[in-house]
């Protein structure tokens, strides 16, 4: 060791940007200073370029740009594009020998972030390359502080020390204990292992014939769990360097000029170590070649050591003797020796692997090698006080350089041809590492700005060189020949002032008409919410000539637009555009609500839809829809709270085409079948008491329309009494849909029986009452009669006027009277027979009329007695029609049987039932091998019971007669 406390450098590149850097446009003149540009954003660092050095600023820099004298010896502007790149700056991890700590600088404002502490006289360290955690030797400790980068905070590891007994095992007594330094530190590069040489002689063993061998240590950290192992070898360790793939450990021996390279995938550490007189049996270096650095020029004491990315050379700085070697890992071989300085101690290569740095604390400088060449190609001198370590920047453009007697960190600028010193930190000194750097993160952008440079002024310019805002931002960006701006400000801003610089200084400028000094501030300008005009005149140095800068400054946005309008079912007509108002949008009947999003153009913007405050973005409310138009207003407000936009949308919801029931009930009676919506056809079957029936519709959607035998109902409510014939009945259900276009018809056909009632409500004669008085419920009565009286007349009146009475036989109209009844001598049976309007049901009543006998003048007096016809004589188109028959094979009307009907062979007989159709047709129906009786001769079914109609057609004299009517048929 050469008696200097030697500092060492670890870059902790961990920042993560956090804001984006400064650089705003800016116009100068020729001559004037520039505005410093600082850029911005938690640990990092900017790069920048500059595309047009003429304007007074170079090439290229580091860091923030410090005002300049801008050039423009032109007669008209003259731009320049800066693009700054932000670049991981990280922390320095700086050991302290004399206080026993490390100190932390943050290398974006560098500045110094912490103190730490940790063992006595820490030297060595290395980084993990993930950049979480520091690894220090501490030589007097003999011990490894392990700093955590996120907190900060320290562990101890402690190591085994040869003096104290522990950490090994001895089997005899040839030992001689000594201990050792742990100085230098190297860690895997895959992290999992941390190896700390043990700078000296471990131990001495002794042989039998008192010869010594002296024993050196690495320990080896595993950095999961902190378990610490040992291997032995018969170099005294110094500077540590590993290969790319971590297969391969550098070991420099300082004093025997050796290095040795140790496969440390064959090489096993172990703990405790076991040590006899025959030497260690377990934990040997795998040493699979050995550099021997004193076979050329002279080279002493190799110290540390960088490799090549490319693992083709080792470059050694040899603190003995001023040079660096380079050597052939293929031979292990020195292939060149460069002369750098005295007493070379930190060495660090750049990360493309060109250029090989070198501090020198003798000479104070830096040399710079080329790997190409193998060669010095430049040095920095007269910059440092005794530079003992050094450690280059992830990207390769900043060295840092601990300056040993200062006790300072310089940070230089190696992108610059001039010897370019950005900073000096005040930083204590330290032990010597080498070039470890830690990987970094860095998420921010690029950015871009411009310089421009006017030319001189002349007498009569009347432009602004810049004009600035206290709040906000000119749009569009400042521009000497343009003249109108707008600011957009929050509603919070009540005032605002300007800066406006004159390109000829002796220009004269007032704004608002208050005179403000050109690049000075101007008075706070009150601001009314909305629009404000801000009028900046500039007066010429000639007095004469004038330009005026108009600034709108709107407080508050009037943005009152909106990006876009949606609708939650289908697509406006026509497609949303911002300077349309107006639009329309048709939905089916069953669309009952929708809702809208606005999307404003202007965050700060609010919006109602029909009233009610909707976030931009968002949906509304549920909106309902009415049949027909339904306006939707959506009301944009400004920020400023004056300005308004209503953006309109008439929603078409069309008229329900439902012409359909949900219920059908009829009272009294059920219909049959059951009620469905889609069945349109009923019937029902009532007794001949029930003369009337009430219909109630209940239509499926409630706007419909309901009218029963083109009367209105009410849905749900029950129709007015709908009389009822005997028979069928149709009552027809009209639904007319709320278009007024879509009906369906429900039909429901009532069959309302005939009548079965044959009673007679009275039943007189010509000749006086009758004996018993009538009574409907008795059907035999007496009538005695003079002699005189040779005929005698009924009036019958039905209960049912619809029943049919004969007298005798011959059909008598309810209440008329009937033919006369001649009356013999003696007893006369008169037959009353009231059949019902059913054709079936019948009740005879009898009347025994009895004529007296006269006197007689002689008695041989003949009687006279004259013989009837042999047929009676009646009307020859005298036909009756049975209204009932029940085929139920008890031989009493079991087929359908017309009186009369062999008179008139010449006849059609057509039956049909409720629903029109034929059932039963014939020719020459005759009561016996042409009857009906209940069988359809269509189609051979037997028929239901009930109502049917039938035609008959019959010849009288020539003359075609037609009679019509009903039947019953029953079983």
């Amino acid at each position: 060791m050469n008696g200097y406390l030697r500092i060492a450098i670890v870059l902790l590149l961990t920042f993560i940007l956090t804001s984006k850097a400064g650089g705003q446009n800016q116009t100068v003149t020729n001559g004037t200073a520039t505005t410093p540009v600082n850029f911005t954003g938690a640990g990092c660092r900017y790069n920048w370029t500059n595309d047009n050095p003429n304007i007074g600023l170079p090439a290229s820099g580091i860091g923030n740009i410090a005002s300049f004298t801008a050039v423009n010896n032109g007669t008209t502007p003259i731009t320049a594009n800066i693009t700054a790149t932000p670049a991981p700056a990280g922390y320095a991890y700086i050991p302290n020998g004399a206080n026993d700590s490390v100190s932390v600088i943050n290398l974006a404002t560098n500045t110094a972030k912490a103190k730490i502490l940790v063992g006595q006289t820490p030297y060595g360290e290395a980084i993990t390359p993930d950049g979480s955690k520091v690894y220090v030797a501490n030589i007097k400790s003999h011990s490894v502080s392990v700093i955590t980068t996120a907190t900060n905070t320290v562990t101890t590891i402690p190591l085994v020390n040869f003096t104290t007994g522990a950490g090994y095992v001895l089997t005899d007594q040839d030992y001689v204990p000594v201990a050792g330094q742990p100085t230098f530190v190297a860690i895997s590069p895959d992290g999992k292992s941390v190896y700390v040489a043990n700078h000296g002689i471990a131990y001495t063993i002794i042989d039998s014939f008192g010869r010594a061998t002296n024993v050196y240590i690495l320990y080896v950290i595993d950095t999961a769990t902190g378990n610490v192992g040992m291997i032995s070898l018969g170099v005294n360790p110094g500077g540590l360097c590993f290969n790319p793939d971590g297969t391969l450990l550098y070991v420099s021996d300082y004093t025997s000029n050796i290095i040795s390279v140790i496969n440390v995938k064959q090489t096993n550490a172990v703990s405790p170590l076991v040590i006899s007189g025959g030497g260690v049996s377990a934990g040997v270096a795998d040493v699979v070649g050995t550099i021997v650095e004193n076979s050329l020029n002279g080279a002493t004491g190799p110290y540390i050591m960088v490799v090549t990315p490319d693992v083709s050379r080792i470059y050694v700085a040899n603190n003995g003797n001023g040079t660096v070697s380079a050597i052939n890992t293929a031979t292990n071989t020195v292939a060149a020796t460069i002369n750098v300085g005295q007493q070379p101690t930190g060495i660090c290569i750049s990360p493309d692997g060109s250029k090989v740095y070198v501090a020198t604390v003798i000479s104070n400088s830096v040399a710079v090698i080329s790997t190409a060449t193998n060669s010095v190609i430049q040095t920095y001198n007269s910059l440092f006080n005794s530079p003992t370590d050094i450690a280059l920047s992830s990207d390769g453009k900043l060295l840092y350089v601990a300056n040993g007697l200062s006790n300072s960190l310089a940070v230089l600028d190696v992108t610059s041809t001039a010897n370019r010193v950005l900073a000096n930190i005040p930083a204590a000194n330290a032990g010597v590492l080498g070039n470890f750097i830690a990987p970094g993160n860095c998420s921010g952008s690029p950015v871009t700005f411009t310089i421009t440079v006017n030319p001189t002024p002349l007498p009569g310019d009347a432009t602004l060189s810049a004009l600035s805002i206290s709040t906000g931002t000119l749009g569009p960006a400042f521009a000497p020949t343009a003249t109108n701006y707008i600011d957009n400000v929050s509603y919070a801003t009540t005032s605002v002032s300007l800066q406006p610089m004159a390109n000829n200084p002796s220009a004269t400028i007032t704004v608002d008409g208050v005179a403000v000094a050109s690049g000075s501030q101007s008075p706070n300008i009150p601001l009314s919410p909305g629009k404000n005009t801000v009028t900046i005149v500039v007066t010429a140095e000639d007095g004469t000539t004038t330009k005026t800068y108009t600034i709108l400054v709107v407080r508050g946005s009037i943005n009152a637009n909106l990006t876009n309008l949606k609708i939650s079912i289908g697509a406006l007509t026509p497609a949303f555009a911002t300077a349309t108002t107006s639009y329309t949008r048709s939905v089916g009947n069953t669309i009952t609500n929708i809702t809208i999003t606005p999307i404003t153009a202007d965050p700060t913007a609010t919006v109602t839809v029909n009233g009610t405050p909707v976030a931009s973005g968002s949906a509304s409310g549920n909106i309902a829809l009415n049949v027909g138009p339904n306006v939707i207003n959506t009301v944009v407000t400004a920020q400023d709270g004056i300005t308004k936009m209503t953006y309109t949308i008439t929603v078409t919801r069309a008229a329900s085409t439902d012409a359909t029931l949900s219920h059908l009930t009829i009272s009294p009676g059920t219909i049959k079948p059951a009620f469905t919506s889609a069945n349109s056809a009923y019937s029902v079957a009532v007794g001949n008491g029930v003369t009337s029936v009430t219909v109630t519709p209940t239509t499926n959607e409630p706007n419909a329309t309901i009218k029963i035998g083109g009367k209105a109902v009410v849905s749900g409510t029950a129709s007015a009494p709908i009389v009822l014939a005997v028979g069928a009945n149709t009552i027809a259900n009209v639904i007319t849909a709320q278009n007024g276009v879509t009906s369906k018809n429900y039909k429901i056909i009532v069959t309302r029986a005939p009548s079965n009632n044959a009673k007679l409500a009275s039943l007189t004669t010509s000749s006086g009452a009758l004996t018993p008085a009538f009574s409907n419920t008795v059907t035999s009565y007496t009538r005695t009669v003079s002699n005189a009286t040779t005929s005698i007349t009924f009036k019958a009146i039905a209960v049912d006027k619809t029943a049919t009475i004969r007298v005798n036989g011959v059909t008598v109209a309810s209440g008329t009277s009937s033919a006369g009844q001649p009356l013999v001598v003696g007893s006369n049976t008169e037959t009353i027979k009231v059949t019902a309007q059913d054709g079936i049901t019948s009740i005879t009543y009898t009347v025994t009329v009895k004529r007296a006998t006269g006197p007689l003048n002689n008695v041989y007096e003949p009687v006279s007695v004259t013989n009837p016809d042999e047929k009676p004589n009646l009307d020859d188109d005298i036909i009756l029609v049975h209204q009932g028959l029940s085929p139920n094979g008890d031989g009493i009307n079991d087929f359908l049987q017309i009186d009369g009907i062999l008179a008139y062979p010449e006849n059609k007989l057509s039956i049909m039932n409720r629903s029109g159709q034929l059932v039963f047709e014939s020719k020459g129906y005759d009561n016996s091998t042409k009857v009906f009786d209940g069988h359809s001769n269509k189609t051979g079914a037997m028929q239901l019971p009930g109502t049917y109609f039938y035609s008959l057609d019959y010849t009288v004299k020539g003359e075609i007669k037609h009679k019509t009517g009903f039947i019953v048929l029953k079983y």
